[in-house]
């Protein structure tokens, strides 16, 4: 949205009138100087006015969808229960941190107003929830960007149990019902990243389409940096071509030495055949035959 161009007295120094107790200038200012303060008021009221009330889908200021969401679950947050990766996990992320320091970069060069990427691969245990909550990770930790981690793999869910989320709203009902996004979405114990799990094991795939991705995707962009969908295999359902052609881009997720490059190439083009872009690919489980510094050298 457009906003109004603020009045010169917002950038600017202007001659400030004295008033009195009422607001009104004083009685000694002439009828002329009078008018212009009274329409300077104005002017500053309605650009107030249409700024604090900045129009989005929830007629709300900008971040009110994070405070309601922080509100609405303040009982985990004050009494620490905030759904929070295992030790080993978050050692293993800390570990690696070298590693993720340039993604937010790479992805930027490839899609440099994007912000909603569908992650998926070739086959099914190629590492997709791996590669996304270590992306999610990566942009709110160290990048310090709000990040919405969603469970889209309906079939088989595993972030849950893998932030020891004991209940909530699946993500399946909140793409049909966006009143319940509030409710849905949780904070965690990473200050800037947020998820929405998929609660069962149901592959409740009917109905889901383009529209629903798409007004989903409406309502949460205006307050997130990224949305980040963790999704199924490419070749194994329908539903990830419908993510594929609403979000910004998709990434894939390739384990070394088991996807054949033309099965992957086949995967790209079924992407491609569609509009969406490919913002690259994630080599997962890579195996090392020589020592690691050799490769420093190289």
């Amino acid at each position: 949205m457009m906003q109004p161009k603020p009045p010169s007295s917002f950038f600017g120094p202007v001659e400030k009138k004295r008033r009195n107790v009422t607001g009104y200038p004083n009685y000694g200012i002439p009828k002329e100087d009078k008018k212009e303060w009274k329409l300077q008021q104005e002017t500053e009221q309605a650009y107030i006015n249409q700024t604090k009330i900045k129009e989005d889908n929830f007629g709300t200021s900008s971040n009110d969808l994070i405070l309601k969401i922080r509100s609405c679950h303040k009982d985990l947050i004050k009494e620490s229960k905030l759904p929070r990766l295992s030790t080993n996990a978050e050692n293993i992320l800390a570990s690696n941190h070298r590693y993720f320091f340039s993604a937010e970069g790479n992805l930027k060069s490839v899609i440099p107003d994007g912000k909603s990427l569908y992650i998926t691969s070739c086959f099914s245990k190629e590492g997709k929830t791996t590669a996304a909550i270590s992306l999610a990770y990566t942009l709110s930790i160290f990048s310090n960007r709000k990040v919405l981690l969603v469970d889209a793999h309906f079939s088989s869910p595993i972030i849950y149990r893998l932030f020891n989320v004991k209940e909530g709203i699946s993500f399946r009902r909140v793409l049909s019902d966006t009143s319940l996004l509030v409710e849905g979405i949780l904070p965690t114990f990473y200050e800037n990243l947020y998820i929405l799990p998929s609660m069962s094991a149901k592959n409740d795939t009917a109905g889901v389409n383009s529209t629903l991705v798409y007004n989903f995707l409406q309502k949460v962009s205006p307050f997130f940096d990224y949305i980040l969908f963790d999704g199924r295999s490419i070749l194994s359902a329908p539903e990830p071509v419908i993510f594929a052609s609403s979000v910004d881009a998709v990434i894939f997720v390739v384990e070394s030495e088991r996807t054949k490059w033309e099965v992957l190439q086949s995967a790209v083009e079924k992407v491609v055949k569609i509009k969406a872009r490919v913002a690259g690919v994630v080599l997962n489980k890579r195996k090392f035959y020589i020592p690691p510094a050799v490769y420093k050298i190289l």
